[in-house]
This record gives structure tokens, sequence and C-alpha cells, in this order.
């Protein structure tokens, strides 16, 4: 449905106003808490891209007509918290078993579940199952699409170059129960590491 004659005229625009600015020294229980411990921090950024998509997602499903627009910062944002999950338990945990990140520091997912299932493998020989399966699938799905983290920012590419995209690849409500799915996943295996290494054997043991 289009919006009305009527309700555009009467649409609120907010204009930019003397005194705006986006850091306040503030502290009411609703303001956003920005930590200074790095872990922690980590832990909200990569959680909050999978949030963030998730609520994109929902928006799209109550509001449909807002899809196309919606679409690219709910893909970046899902995209993003694989990716710094990836990064962040290959980081935090890696360094236990000689598992490392490459130093281009690129966003190449393929690349980076490369170096998590090392750190499986070495932590958990058990892994393997059907999950780990299931999400190596995803992590494929979004570096083909989106092989540097640029297609669902940018129209172009850095050359001037249109992105490859199909019409019609994601259907909404899939598309957030599947990554509900690998938020979980990472959720646990962030979990199940951290036990891991304050618990188990020293890290030479592995």
């Amino acid at each position: 449905m289009t919006d009305s004659f009527a309700s555009i005229l009467n649409r609120r625009y907010r204009w930019p106003k003397g005194g705006d600015r986006i850091t306040q020294h503030v502290a009411k229980p609703t303001d956003a808490y920005i930590s200074q411990e790095p872990y922690e921090r980590a832990m909200f950024i990569w959680r909050g891209y999978f949030k963030a998509g998730k609520l994109l997602a929902e928006e799209c499903e109550r509001r449909p007509f807002e899809i196309n627009y919606l679409v690219y910062p709910m893909m970046f944002n899902y995209r993003h918290g694989l990716e710094v999950a990836l990064k962040e338990i290959v980081s935090e945990y890696g360094r236990h078993v000689n598992v490392h990140l490459s130093d281009d520091k690129d966003h190449n997912l393929l690349e980076l579940w490369k170096a998590y299932q090392q750190l499986s493998e070495a932590l958990n020989p058990q892994a393997g199952d059907k999950a780990d399966k299931a999400v190596g699938l995803v992590i494929q799905d979004f570096h083909s699409l989106d092989k540097g983290a640029v297609a669902f920012r940018y129209s172009t590419n850095k050359n001037g170059a249109n992105f490859k995209l199909a019409n019609g690849v994601v259907t909404v409500a899939t598309l957030k129960e599947v990554m509900e799915g690998c938020e979980h996943y990472f959720e646990g295996a962030d979990d199940y590491y951290c036990a891991m290494v304050q618990n188990g054997p020293g890290p030479g043991d592995y």
C-alpha cells in the first residue's frame, strides 16, 4: 500500500539542529552500554549482529513493502555476525592449539571457516556432526553471495563494477530460522571452548 498524498504532506521530517551529537554523558537504564573489556565487547558485537539481522527480518515480515530497503542491512548483519563470530572464537581459543587467523585480515568466510574447523578438530575431535555441516553450507552460501563483505553495503565495487546478485534470492522467514540456528551454534561453541580451556588439560596436552 502506498502513502496517500495527505499523509506524505503531513509526514514528520526531523531536520538537523544545533547541539546535535551522538554521545552524551548520561546514565539512564535505557542508555546503550559500551563495554571497555575486549572479550565482553567482542561477544556483544558478534551476537549483536545476529540479533540485528533477526530484528530486521521480523520487520520485513511485519512490513513486507519495506523489504527492498531492509534486505541489504539484514543480509549484511547476518553475514557480519558469521564473520565476527568465527574471528573472535578462533582468536580467543585458537592460541591454545596453535591455530591462528591469517595475517591478511580480510573478510573471506571460507578461510575463516577452515581455521575454525582446525580449532574444532583440535579441541573437539568428535566434531563434524550434522550441525557443523549445516553451518558450513550456510557459510558457503554467504561467501558465494558476497565474497568481500561489500555487496550488501555498496551498489558497486571499488572499481565501479556491479555486483552479480540473483533476484529473489532470500526467503526471509527461512533465513531468520536458519540464522538463529547459526547464532545458537556459535554461542554453544563459545561456551564449550571456554569451559574446555578453563577446566581441561594444559594447552600442550590437546
